[in-house]
Parts: C-alpha cells; structure tokens; sequence
C-alpha cells in the first residue's frame, strides 16, 4: 500500500492536480451520457455494433428526440440509464475520462455533442444548467477531492502502474512459460479455436500442474497454483486467468521493487511482516499436525470400524481434540507460564491502545471524507 502510494498513486494524483480540481470547483454543471461500452475482449463486430447504434441515436437526437429517453432505451450503463442518463452536477476534472472532460469543454450549457470514443466505449455527453457553490478552504475539501481524483483516475493510474511494471520486467529479466496461456486452455477442456470468454474446467489441473513454474524473474519464480489462491478471485476463463495472473506478476515485481527501495525496513511495516510470517508458520503448523493429521485418522477408522459410533465421528471433534494436545505440548517443550499479576495491566494497557487507536483511525477517516 505504502508502494502503490508513493510510487505509483501520487504520480497521478498529485497537488497539482488537487490544485486544479480546487480551482474549478465552481461553477458546475448538470451533466448527462449515453454510453455503448467496449472492452478489452469486445470482438470487432461487437465494437462495430456499439458504434453504429451510438450513431443511431446521435440522429434521432437530431431528429428531436428526447436525450432522457434515448438514455434509458439505449445506454448501458445501469447506474444512469433509468435516470436519464444524469450524471448529477459535476466539475471537469471529477469526470474519469480525458475524452469526456475535452468533449466538456467544448458543449455550451444545454447542448449534446457528436457520438465520440472514450476510454470505456462510444459516447453522447449532454451539458446541463450550470450551478455556483460555495467553496469552502481548500484543506477542508482536500480528502473530499483526493477520493473523487483515485475514483475517477483509475485509468490513469493504471497506465502509470502498466509503465512501471514493464520497467521492472526488462530489470529484473521477467519471463513468462512459453506457450503458458495455450497449454491451461487444452489442459482445462478448451481447443486452441476457444474463445478466451468461455468458462472453463480449471479443476482438471493436477498437483503437478500448480506447482509448475509459470514465470521467472531475478531472484523469484511464480508458481501456477498463486493464480488460484484466492477463492474469492479464481478465474472461470481464460480472459479471467490472463486477468489473475498479470495481477499476480505485478505484485511480485512491485514487492521486489518495493524491498529494493527499503520498503521492508519502514517499522511498522517490519512489524506487519512479522505478524504475517508468525501467522503462516501457525497455520502451516496447525495444517501439518492438526488437520492433516485428523484427515489421515478419520479415514482409517471409517475404514476400520465396526460400530456405527466410530463412524460418526467428526472431522471437527477430532481436530478440537488434536489442537488441544498441540497446544499441551508445545507448553510443555517451551516452559510456558502465565505471570498472573501482570495479565491485569497488560490487559488494561490493551485497551488503552484500542481506544487510542480507534480515535486515531475515525480522525483518519474524517479527514478522507471531508466531514
């Protein structure tokens, strides 16, 4: 976090910037779209679809049709298609796109432009009537602004993070397995003609097959089966995996580059790191003599077992049991004693601690937010 910040984040989002949205704070005005998206997998038949019927309905604007209807029949954009198409009052630097702030600039109050090519597809921008606000001091907008700016310059931020990591991958000789994104295709029931949006069959991939090295760089390897740690993020097609492992390449690449610059040395980061390796090396050691080892005793005595009480018996019964001797025995081998008299303070110093830092954390968010 403290990397992407510094290094990439406030490339883009800098007081410069802060500086300008400030200066055009007021007036504003109500503005509206209709949007026909396209997006990286859009074949050119969709985008040349998208485009005609953006044309379409340029000329039944010009034929006097309502914009508020044309937006709720024809774009697509859910969040303001049924409110025809408002955007709700805005300044020029709190819109997203360099294509819709230029096109901005150019429409008087109450007018539409032509059909124009953004970042995310083809576009009808309406400017609406204008508004002068108060503007309060710049410090007491400032987090306001700097929320809206990482909203609506993602893009931008995303090129600057595109640029560094390929910087990074000439400096660190990043290599990707030849032929990688074709061999998980066959491998999970695709064809070399599959379109890279239909779901696949990940499951068929072994053991073998995710502790296979997928990419090297310098002092570091990733592996297949990195691409699929996170449940909450698994891919279900190759556009997908593609998506997952460039993400994954980035976060290697930006950690190396991060610890080269000292990152790992900055103290409250060393004392993440070392709660993190702590909790790793719980896990590994709760998995190794705690669940696996339930795994292994559950099935032999299903196996075994002649009465229908052992077979019964839970995975979770078990594991408590096996927790509970872990936990006995690693007292037993590291003498551990509990100093009665000092858990009192110890535990009304935590909650100090725990009001300090929830004070520290809501002045945090106030700050952010402007309030």
């Amino acid at each position: 976090h403290k990397y992407m910040r510094a290094e990439i984040i406030d490339k883009v989002i800098n007081d410069s910037l802060i500086q300008a949205f400030y200066a055009d704070f007021t007036p504003q005005y109500k503005m509206s779209y209709i949007i026909r998206p396209v997006v990286k997998s859009s074949t050119p038949e969709f985008i040349r679809s998208q485009k005609d019927t953006i044309e379409l309905v340029y000329r039944l604007l010009r034929a006097g049709e309502s914009f508020a209807d044309l937006a709720n029949k024809y774009s697509q954009d859910i969040t303001t298609n049924k409110k025809g198409g408002d955007l709700g009052f805005v300044i020029r630097e709190s819109l997203g796109d360099a294509a819709l702030r230029a096109v901005m600039d150019t429409l008087t109050a109450f007018t539409y432009s032509k059909p124009f090519r953004g970042y995310e597809g083809y576009y009808i921008l309406y400017k609406g009537e204008k508004r002068d606000v108060p503007v309060p001091p710049l410090e007491e907008l400032r987090g306001r602004i700097w929320k809206t700016l990482y909203r609506t310059r993602r893009h931008d931020i995303q090129r600057v993070l595109e640029r560094r990591f390929d910087e990074l991958a000439r400096k660190y000789n990043y290599k990707v397995k030849d032929n990688l994104f074709q061999e998980i295709k066959l491998k999970s029931g695709g064809k070399k003609t599959t379109p890279e949006t239909i779901v696949m069959d990940f499951s068929r991939l072994t053991q073998d097959d995710m502790d296979e090295v997928i990419a090297t760089y310098d002092g570091g390897a990733i592996k297949l089966y990195e691409i699929f740690n996170d449940k909450n993020r698994n891919p279900d097609t190759m556009l997908d995996f593609r998506d997952r492992f460039n993400d994954i390449s980035e976060e290697h690449l930006l950690a190396k580059h991060a610890a080269e610059l000292g990152y790992a040395e900055i103290p409250e980061i060393k004392e993440k790191m070392k709660d993190v390796r702590q909790s790793l090396l719980r896990s590994f050691l709760f998995k190794k003599y705690v669940v696996d080892q339930a795994a292994l005793m559950i099935e032999a005595m299903r196996e075994n077992a002649d009465d229908e009480e052992s077979k019964k018996l839970t995975r979770t019964a078990l594991e408590k049991d096996l927790k509970n001797q872990l936990e006995q025995e690693m007292k037993e081998k590291y003498h551990f004693q509990l100093v009665e008299k000092n858990f009192k303070r110890a535990l009304k110093q935590a909650r100090a601690k725990k009001i300090i830092q929830n004070a520290e954390q809501a002045k945090k968010k106030k700050a952010q937010t402007g309030q």
